[in-house]
């Protein structure tokens, strides 16, 4: 299982470097560590759902853990909270 963590501040900026990580990522389970998100942007959110559905469509594990409180918020606004829901076909 690889872990990927994720940075404070998540945004437009943010977006396009983890995209590339998580591109080179696939194909592994993976836990993704967001005890540290302070924000999180519309951006970076699509890239993290599109991943979750690729490592869903791959039968791997997508699983984000330790989410912070400000992550938590933002994906409730967004109406995104399947994001914290372990993704993968068994």
């Amino acid at each position: 299982m690889t872990t990927l963590t994720l940075s404070a501040s998540l945004d437009t900026v943010t977006a396009r470097p983890l995209f590339a990580q998580l591109s080179e990522l696939r194909g592994v389970d993976l836990n993704i560590d967001a005890s540290g998100v302070e924000r999180l942007g519309a951006q970076a959110l699509q890239v993290l759902l599109a991943a979750r559905k690729c490592w869903q469509s791959d039968g791997r594990v997508f699983r984000v853990w330790n989410p912070s409180e400000g992550l938590r918020d933002a994906l409730a606004m967004a109406g995104a909270q399947i994001l914290l829901e372990e993704g993968h076909t068994a």
